[in-house]
């Protein structure tokens, strides 16, 4: 049956589900008819769309179905594992898969439900259940001379046949079970377990150079494994388990088992279990707060200048990172964190990097508020915070800030799952990283990529929710649980009692001109207080200096002398000590009796009253004229423009050159300009983590789909057309 004939025989319930499953259809004013709809559902695009939706089982149906070859029952399907399932299972999730167009239903000699694929299917799934070419087309690839040395290697008897027969040979050794365990015996357990790990862990495949010139830098257990045909190239930089082996790994079947249920989620006793890397900085939900505001206050301060392609430079990074006590790969992300939200852009006006005025008005709400911004942010970016920390050092990282080019609503959809797969161990138990990627892999395998792409990505991602305050010692923060796990409407807010303790607004100066702050000081008074003085270190306590250079710097932000005495007179307990006071009132004496301004040329006359007409002449009124002495005066215009305007004026000026020596001609010219972020959000992050709600309890995130008015539009079309 093609495609076309089974959607018409879809009930209303069936084609909405397929519609809503498959938006992509609806766009454009859908289809006008069944057969149209067919065609536009068979497109490539279409179905890598629809394939990635598919879950861990859907898709080791579908592998099934596409390995047997031909129409085939639920039963049928149950028993093509070495472990067999259980036929109630498979039917459901076929009859699913017909819903989305993937399969259709066919009648057959032997009655009940069949079903086969749609052939168009097989160009998204060319490797049903990961296996690689067989052994006959891989070793054909090598020499005769390449093909005996294996042979010896494997153990098989010398004979003076041709390179078929070598291969046949090859493949009678290392393709059965009895001629594989032979060629274990020959090695170390070693080389077993590395060849299993390969096969369990990078899906039979292992990125690996083996051209001649580097087979001196292959690992010997690897080498052993490549001379006795364990593992051959595909390709000059890749290495697979041939079919046969592969399938003498599983047991003698195409899957070991099936996976019908999400994998539970191992937890262990008090730490985060050993991965790959360390879990990076962790912070609490107050901490990353205040990590952020004590960013935006540096910066508002001292702003550094941006690079030329935008974003902050590594020495402003090391600089802020030094100064907050922060490390350096946390500092960078957590900058990258408040791009996303909205608080520190790059002004290429001013050709500096900054908070916004939305960092004013985060800074002023309350403390759970703040948090929660963070929080979202990260959930819904469609960008990882890690672009600017990779892991490989090789690999060149973007600046914090600069623009994202590249962007996916998978980044939202993988945090959401690895939340869920953290949400359904119990609260305080550490999990282990395994089995958080694998559990969150199963609900779209597709979305994670290949290999050991899923458990890099996973493991970045518990690095980040660390970092935000999400996780902590191995485990998802009651914080996090409560804001997206957790339906219970004041949970977030009992959480935060716990996290957030009640703001102060006193802090102690002692004569040595420091000031020591708590560190649950109100935001009002940090920022000020940040703007006063400089920070000097963080802890239980927060410790700034005043220095004339930081009462300068508020001088300079339109503080007045007796604005900061009132300010520190309100905070500063017990008192504020003389020698504070002394430095005030001597550095406002001081500041401003040098004046420094802005001026691209200057007007110089002989005769005082030259320079009262030309100041009152209205031809020269778009110059701007400022006059500094009876016969000076400055514009902000360039000199050429100047002349002439005086020129136009009836003036008869001359132009000087920085020696004061008159010249013919002068040509100034100016550039500028910048180039602002451009960051989007998908719509679809909320609902994807909406679904998370009560999904712990349910086994996983909902995935009842929303009908909209355009998808009954459509359905009503194609059925009036038939």
């Amino acid at each position: 049956m093609d495609l076309a004939a089974s959607l018409r025989e879809f009930t209303d319930d069936e084609l909405l589900v397929f519609l809503t499953a498959r938006p992509d259809l609806v766009e454009r004013g859908g289809s006008s008819s069944f057969v149209d709809l067919a065609a536009r559902s068979l497109q490539l695009h279409s179905l890598q769309s629809i394939a990635s939706t598919l879950t861990c089982f859907e898709q080791e149906v579908l592998d099934a179905l596409l390995h047997l070859g031909t129409a085939a029952a639920s039963i049928d399907v149950a028993a093509l594992p070495a472990q067999p399932s259980d036929p109630a299972l498979i039917e459901p999730t076929l009859n699913r898969l017909r819903v989305l167009g993937l399969v259709t239903r066919v009648a057959t000699e032997r009655g009940g439900h069949h079903y086969e694929v749609v052939k168009e299917v097989r160009r998204v799934v060319p490797a049903p259940f990961a296996l690689h070419p067989p052994l006959a087309k891989l070793l054909d690839r090598y020499s005769v001379p390449d093909l005996r040395t294996m042979a010896f290697n494997v153990g098989l008897p010398e004979r003076t046949i041709g390179k078929v027969g070598l291969i046949s040979d090859l493949i009678s050794r290392i393709g059965t079970p009895e001629g594989l365990s032979r060629v274990f015996e020959r090695g170390s357990f070693e080389a077993e377990s590395l060849l299993r790990s390969i096969h369990d862990d990078l899906f039979a495949m292992l990125p690996l150079d083996t051209r001649p010139w580097t087979r001196s830098t292959i690992p010997e257990q690897i080498g052993w494994l490549l001379g006795h045909g364990l593992l051959l190239p595909l390709s000059v930089d890749t290495v697979v388990i041939a079919r046969e082996v592969a399938v003498v790994l599983r047991g003698g079947a195409p899957t070991p088992s099936f996976t019908p249920t999400p994998p539970e989620v191992i937890t262990r006793g008090g730490h985060l279990s050993p991965s790959v890397r360390s879990p990076g900085v962790e912070f609490t939900a107050s901490g990353v707060v205040e990590a952020v505001a004590a960013i935006g206050s540096a910066w508002a301060r001292n702003p550094p200048v941006p690079l030329r392609t935008d974003g902050v430079g590594v020495k402003d990074i090391r600089a802020l990172a030094k100064g907050l006590g922060i490390d350096e790969r946390a500092t960078a992300r957590l900058i990258e964190l408040g791009g996303l939200a909205g608080l520190f852009a790059v002004d290429p006006f001013a050709n500096q990097v900054g908070p916004t005025t939305a960092f004013d008005e985060w800074l002023a709400d309350e403390p759970l508020s703040r948090w929660c911004l963070l929080a979202h942010t990260w959930a819904h970016s469609t960008t990882s915070l890690s672009r600017v920390v990779r892991r490989d050092d090789s690999e060149r990282s973007d600046a914090p800030l600069s623009p994202t080019w590249e962007s996916s609503v998978d980044e939202v959809w993988r945090r959401a799952r690895v939340v869920e797969a953290l949400g359904a161990a119990s609260r305080g138990e550490s999990v282990d990283v395994m089995s958080v990627a694998q559990r969150a892999r199963w609900f779209s395998p597709a979305r994670w990529g290949i290999a050991l792409d899923y458990l890099d990505r996973v493991e970045t991602i518990l690095e980040e929710a660390s970092l935000i305050g999400a996780m902590a010692g191995g485990s998802l923060t009651d914080m996090a649980r409560a804001l997206w796990l957790d339906p219970a409407p004041d949970a977030l807010e009992r959480a935060a009692e716990r996290i957030f303790k009640p703001a102060v607004s006193v802090f102690t100066v002692s004569g040595d001109l420091s000031a020591i702050a708590p560190s649950e000081l109100s935001s009002s008074v940090a920022l000020e207080l940040g703007l006063l003085a400089d920070l000097v270190s963080k802890g239980g306590a927060v410790v700034y200096r005043f220095t004339e250079s930081s009462l300068r710097g508020a001088l300079d932000h339109g503080r007045s002398v007796a604005e900061i005495h009132e300010f520190l007179a309100n905070h500063a307990r017990p008192g504020v000590p003389q020698p504070l006071t002394y430095l005030i009132d001597d550095v406002g004496r001081r500041y401003g009796s040098v004046r420094v301004g802005s001026a691209l040329a200057y007007v110089r006359v002989d005769d005082p009253a030259v320079m009262a007409e030309l100041v009152r002449a209205k031809k020269v009124g778009k110059l701007r004229l400022r006059q500094l002495a009876p016969t000076v005066a400055v514009s902000t215009l360039a000199p050429v423009k100047v002349v002439k305007a005086l020129r136009e004026a009836g003036f008869l000026p001359v132009e000087e050159g920085e020696n004061g020596v008159v010249v013919k001609q002068q040509a100034v010219a100016l550039s500028g300009g910048g180039r602002t972020r451009n960051r989007q959000d998908s719509a679809k992050s909320a609902a994807v983590w909406g679904s998370l709600r009560g999904a712990t309890e349910k086994g996983g995130p909902s995935v009842a789909p929303v009908v909209g008015s355009n998808v009954r539009a459509l359905l009503h079309t194609l059925r009036a057309k038939g």
